[in-house]
């Protein structure tokens, strides 16, 4: 008996131990501008205190909202909103220009991310780490503004639209954050004079200008000269997130933006899809290059527009300005590294390259990838089972590099790779050439992929079927059209190049027998 309360007091010491351990341990102090890996985690950053506002909607809320800027890069910005702080006057809060440390939830909702913190000692400054700021903060200026009416101020803030080149007078916000939706302040700024180049928004700047009120308009704004634009910190492209709704997105209409997905083709729309089907976001090619459909990148870079015609917003995207494709060429694993001992690489990620063997179509997501571009010349093939969903086929002979997790198919004992990300990294195959003089045991090879060969189309059984013909022959096969075809229709019809995949088609003729066609939907004639 004894030795069963020794055991229940030292299970329950233990126990107490651990509900300490996890009150007083410290959270994992982080850098600023890694916040978005670390959802709905308790983190602890450590910036300086630029900017902040009590009650931000003014419905009595015990809260203050505090924009804390990393203190190596000087650009990186956090927007902490802290709730049941205990503060019964402003004096208590840290003053600006103070390095402070913030301790808190990561919440990402509706395209915005911010630290979530809560309880008076969620917020500290750091003993004898003051920063004197060189400037006026935006939170000074808008708790006191008439005391800097008429006056000439220097501040430092992030452009909330991009700033044109060559234009006499412009007008944009400043505001304490790089993101619209996170910033606390905003100031209207009317600048005179031309710059010479663009500056995207977020561009963190120093400006130097008079507040003036504008009666109009009910508000102060500031009157500069571009002369005075310093430019601290030239930004890239905003980061979107999936998350964000339109009224999220309106936000950033004109802004240069990146965000990650699949371009797809959608009837007669081209899409931005992203990881779930309900993410996708309108896409327009601004020039005349060809889209690379059907590829995941982790950076589609553009610029959001609204558009008329399609009346929802769209992201204009120009193929010369995006990134190399984002799987790197480093850590390849050779394709008969792994035939050769398939267990030293199962149920992990890697990267392979090669070539497809056969089409792999949106219909079936399944194929093979060998190492030789020819079928006859390769000497490993392994499986792949893509994720996803696809526009287009994947052609025969397509150079590809790709990531997949490496597994071991017990039931047909062979290697599958399940492909999470694939790049196409050559050129489109062309179309193969069938000649007439061939038999099917020669066609055979070519089946599923896209050929041309030349013949004359003529109609069958009146009309309900269409076959192509060598000219001065019986010998035929039978063509799927999209329409376009008929055109070419008549007595003295010319012999012409067709484009298309050639496939078996069971349902010809009303018979049992497989026929041998040529799809050409989807392709493009050199005569139409």
């Amino acid at each position: 008996m004894a030795r069963m309360w020794v055991m229940f007091l030292t299970s329950l010491l233990l126990v107490m131990t651990m509900n300490f351990y996890a009150v007083v341990r410290e959270p994992e102090l982080v850098p600023i501008e890694e916040l978005p890996e670390y959802p709905m985690e308790t983190v602890k950053i450590e910036g300086i205190l630029t900017s902040w506002i009590r009650d931000p909607y003014g419905d009595g809320d015990d809260r203050i909202d505090m924009q804390v800027m990393d203190k190596n890069d000087g650009y990186t910005v956090a927007e902490v909103r802290w709730v049941k702080n205990g503060y019964i006057n402003e004096s208590n809060i840290p003053a600006i220009g103070s390095i402070v440390y913030v301790e808190g939830e990561i919440v990402e909702w509706n395209g915005s991310i911010w630290l979530q913190s809560s309880g008076r000692g969620a917020v500290y400054a750091k003993a004898g780490a003051e920063v004197t700021p060189t400037w006026t903060s935006l939170s000074e200026l808008a708790r006191d503004p008439l005391a800097f009416d008429g006056e000439s101020i220097t501040v430092e803030a992030y452009v909330g639209k991009s700033i044109a080149p060559n234009i006499t007078r412009q007008s944009f916000y400043l505001q304490d954050n790089p993101s619209y939706s996170n910033a606390d302040h905003m100031l209207y700024v009317r600048l005179e004079g031309r710059m010479m180049d663009q500056y995207e928004a977020g561009s963190k700047v120093r400006l130097t200008g008079w507040v003036l009120f504008d009666s109009r308009n009910l508000r102060y704004q500031m009157f500069s000269q571009s002369s005075t634009l310093q430019i601290l910190h030239e930004a890239g492209p905003a980061q979107l997130r999936w998350s964000a709704n339109a009224m999220s997105l309106s936000y950033d209409v004109g802004k240069l933006v990146t965000i990650d997905g699949t371009l797809q083709m959608e009837g007669e729309n081209l899409m931005l899809r992203g990881p779930t089907s309900e993410d996708v976001l309108c896409a327009i090619i601004d020039d005349n290059g060809e889209p690379p459909l059907d590829e995941y990148r982790e950076n589609w870079t553009g610029r959001l527009q609204w558009s008329d015609s399609k009346a929802t917003i769209c992201m204009m995207i120009d193929l010369g300005e995006q990134p190399e494709p984002d799987i790197s060429t480093d850590g390849v694993i050779p394709l008969d590294y792994i035939a050769m001992d398939p267990f030293l690489y199962a149920n992990s990620s890697h990267t392979v390259e090669g070539w497809i063997s056969n089409p792999i179509c949106p219909d079936y997501l399944k194929g093979y990838v060998q190492d030789a571009p020819e079928y006859t010349s390769g000497m490993i093939k392994l499986r792949i089972e893509l994720s996803g969903e696809r526009s287009k086929c994947i052609e025969a002979g397509q150079a590809v590099r790709m990531i997949g997790t490496i597994v071991w198919d017990v039931e047909d004992a062979r290697v599958i790779i399940r492909i999470s990300e694939i790049n196409l990294t050559g050129p489109t195959p062309g179309y193969a050439t069938l000649t007439w003089g061939e038999t099917y045991a020669d066609w055979r090879w070519e089946e599923n992929k896209i050929v041309k060969i030349q013949g004359i189309i003529e109609a069958q059984d009146n009309g309900t079927t269409q076959t192509l013909r060598q000219a001065g022959t019986d010998r035929s096969i039978c063509l799927i059209g999209d329409g376009t075809e008929a055109s070419q229709f008549g007595d003295d019809v010319p012999t012409l190049d067709w484009r298309g995949r050639l496939i078996l088609e069971n349902e010809m003729g009303g018979t049992s027998s497989a026929w041998v066609c040529l799809d050409i939907r989807g392709h493009e004639q050199t005569w139409a």
